[in-house]
């Protein structure tokens, strides 16, 4: 009964808090370099306020430590900074990225115990170590998630599949790693999913951080208190946002430019520019990040039963690689076509 007042509460103070931000005009999105100006059919200013409202939903309905109430607030802080154009420098943002994970991560002791691969495990036995490299992972999936935030609802969506199906296995995680077990905490999240596909706020720098942080810290709690999961497993829950950026770092590399420079040539992006040219569909923001959604709801969810088949999940995440190549592949060649012909 009280979780449920509680999420009466969360709904009438969000309605609230939005209400003021669009009255007085706070933490819009009124940019003119706001990467969803670019890819959104609404270009109405919109309130950032999806970080904002994840990060209440967390204090509420999850039971957190101090350590784990202090990251979130920090790297929520980040991101707003970032969305008020208060850190607009990507180099500042990195370091302080950096900063923020490597503290969390040193205060409170929790490590990568394995990835199964011989040699890489032998150095996380450093704790040094094990720490920056727990910061390299963490801000590879936090930048990835900001990466398809581009897309309505699709950073915040990707963030509930993976929530949904930890909440599934559920019985294998055990109590003292912060796993997701409040179903108000997932009603929350969904009901902002939905505000956001149809462009009533938006997730933000703040929101995408924030969701990124969780997520990895979920994950590298699950490794570390429930080792005879397959890393490969919990690799795979993440394998899109992570993958987004690690390409676009690569694609960059061989076209000479700063990884750290944004740019419209994501998967995500693509996708988006061709349903828009090819179709002028009024919602082709939205039914990008549904088709995207749509094929890791199905990746994560035939995995679900395979937590401990390391073989596998390895198949199955090179399958996704490949997927990923062709697609985008397919879809610049035709949008190269296209531009030729008009």
């Amino acid at each position: 009964m009280t979780e449920i007042l509680i999420f009466f509460f969360f709904i009438i103070f969000s309605s609230i808090i939005y209400y003021i931000s669009v009255k007085k005009k706070l933490i819009l999105d009124n940019t003119s370099f706001s990467k969803h100006k670019t890819f959104s059919s609404n270009l109405k200013t919109i309130p950032l306020l999806g970080g904002f409202f994840l990060l209440i939903s967390l204090i509420l309905f999850l039971n957190l430590n101090l350590n784990f109430v202090i990251i979130f607030f920090l790297i929520f802080c980040l991101g707003l900074f970032s969305d008020i154009n208060f850190l607009f420098k990507p180099t500042t943002r990195f370091y302080l990225q950096a900063l923020i994970l490597f503290s969390f991560f040193f205060f409170s002791d929790i490590q990568i115990l394995s990835t199964r691969i011989g040699f890489l495990d032998k150095l996380l036995e450093y704790s040094v170590f094990n720490y920056f490299f727990c910061c390299f992972c963490l801000m590879i999936l936090i930048n990835g998630y900001n990466f398809i935030d581009g897309l309505n609802g699709l950073s915040l969506g990707y963030f509930i599949l993976v929530v949904i199906n930890l909440f599934l296995i559920n019985e294998f995680i055990l109590p003292n790693s912060i796993f997701i077990n409040n179903i108000y905490f997932i009603f929350s999240i969904f009901l902002i999913f939905i505000i956001i596909l149809f462009s009533k706020i938006f997730l933000g720098d703040s929101g995408s951080y924030l969701i990124g942080v969780v997520t990895g810290l979920q994950i590298i709690s699950v490794n570390f208190y429930n080792p005879q999961i397959s890393p490969y497993f919990l690799i795979l829950l993440i394998w899109y946002p992570c993958f987004e950026v690690l390409f676009s770092m690569i694609r960059k590399k061989i076209n000479k430019t700063s990884p750290l420079i944004p740019d419209t040539k994501h998967l995500h992006q693509l996708i988006y520019i061709y349903f828009k040219e090819n179709f002028l569909l009024k919602y082709s923001n939205s039914i990008s990040s549904i088709i995207i959604l749509l094929y890791n709801l199905f990746i994560i969810f035939f995995i679900e039963n395979l937590i401990y088949n390391s073989l596998i999940c390895i198949l199955i995440l090179c399958l996704n690689v490949m997927v990923y190549l062709m697609v985008y592949f397919l879809l610049s060649r035709s949008l190269y076509d296209f531009k030729k012909t008009k």
